[in-house]
């Protein structure tokens, strides 16, 4: 049985990048923050990575997402009724200490010296998943989320998609025919991850629309800003990209603890290629080109 993964919260911030241990995830979700920025939501189950991150708060959409993907979050900070709300539905987490406050020696969490607050603390994920059982949290998961195929198909001529976030987050992938991967590029520049030292390249993009709002009920962020939230649960329209592929289709999502359906135009789960997959929930008038 999979083990369950670990989701971690990581910073989009330029002051934040490259970031450690994104290429290594099995899926990236990235999402629109407050303001006009977007924070990725890393899923790990096979690597226990001894440096991920920066990592960072924790936003309304992971409380669908947990229920979604069965994960265990780690995450390092949310505002009082977010925090409230991961305790009320049982969101298995494991929060690190405020920026004010001293990080245990058994913490799976710790701060480096070369870079500045807030943009230097990282988690242990071998760490994170012994306390997390030490709890007695579930381990394994008998979740699916994607159906991949056995044999690949002829590669398509989609070669490039950019989506249209700010020039700051702005995300771009460009097909590599050599790995039959797409190369990502954010805020203009190759989107390297300081782990492996290389850009990182993504065998799978989908791009989930969903109704997004301003939600008051959450303290605004530092700045002042309003959080958002979505929703998650229903169907609507998806699109979907691997090996120079454009899929024009939807997705359905009938309930909680079940995963997602990503179908195609006639119905039919699409077939993703297997390895990794970067997952972006846009609002639904968001702008996403390819050619």
């Amino acid at each position: 049985m999979p083990r369950r993964p670990i989701a971690v919260k990581v910073d989009n911030a330029p002051a934040a990048r490259p970031q450690w241990g994104l290429s290594q995830a099995e899926l990236v979700i990235e999402a629109p923050a407050e303001g006009f920025a977007t924070r990725f939501t890393a899923l790990f189950s096979e690597r226990d990575l001894e440096r991920v991150g920066p990592v960072r708060s924790a936003r309304p959409f992971d409380l669908g997402l947990s229920r979604i993907y069965d994960f265990m979050l780690a995450y390092t900070g949310a505002g009082n009724t977010l925090t409230w709300r991961i305790a009320e539905q049982h969101v298995p987490s494991l929060k690190a200490p405020e920026l004010a406050e001293p990080i245990p020696p058994d913490s799976p969490y710790y701060r480096t010296t070369d870079r500045r607050p807030p943009h230097n603390l990282y988690v242990n994920l071998a760490r994170f998943r012994q306390k997390m059982a030490e709890v007695g949290t579930r381990d394994t998961t008998t979740l699916q989320a994607f159906t991949f195929y056995a044999a690949p198909p002829e590669e398509g001529p989609v070669h490039t998609i950019e989506l249209g976030y700010h020039p700051l987050y702005r995300a771009v992938y460009r097909y590599d025919p050599a790995s039959r991967s797409y190369r990502r590029f954010t805020g203009g520049q190759p989107h390297i991850d300081a782990l492996t030292r290389q850009q990182i390249a993504v065998d799978n993009v989908i791009v989930q629309y969903i109704e997004m709002w301003p939600a008051p009920e959450y303290e605004p962020d530092s700045a002042g800003n309003v959080v958002l939230d979505g929703k998650l649960l229903g169907e609507g329209r998806a699109q979907l990209f691997h090996d120079g592929h454009a899929i024009e289709g939807r997705w359905v999502q009938p309930g909680e603890g079940e995963p997602p359906r990503f179908l195609d135009a006639t119905g039919k789960a699409v077939e993703l290629k297997p390895g990794s997959v970067w997952l972006h929930l846009v609002p639904l008038t968001f702008q996403v080109t390819f050619r």
